[in-house]
């Protein structure tokens, strides 16, 4: 027959094995979280990319010269993707809404 002791000790490991259990699940689903954040915001970076593209095709921009722009636009869509400032995303999806277009921010160099 156990003691009082022997049933608190057994107790105490069943509790503490159940703890190890329910930390392992706490575990994995964080890392599920993390890595559908990262996903997610891997598609809004995508998106951010693509809708420059598009402007810039709209816009009569040559294969090269998106080639070119890829990078600082890459770049660009990293940033505004880690910038909890609204105003950013707001800015990429509606460039309309700026008050100097393209065209007269930056000068022409012929």
């Amino acid at each position: 027959m156990r003691t009082r002791s022997q049933n608190s000790k057994a107790a105490f490991r069943a509790a503490n094995a159940e703890f190890k259990l329910l930390n392992q699940k706490v575990k994995e689903l964080e890392k599920e979280v993390k890595n559908h954040q990262r996903e997610k915001e891997q598609n809004r970076k995508n998106a951010i990319i693509n809708d420059f593209i598009t402007i810039m095709r709209a816009n009569g921009a040559s294969q090269q010269s998106i080639q070119k722009a890829f990078p600082g636009l890459a770049e660009f869509a990293k940033y505004a993707v880690r910038s909890s400032d609204k105003d950013n995303i707001a800015l990429v999806k509606h460039p309309q809404s700026t008050p100097a277009s393209a065209k007269e921010a930056v000068p022409h160099r012929g």
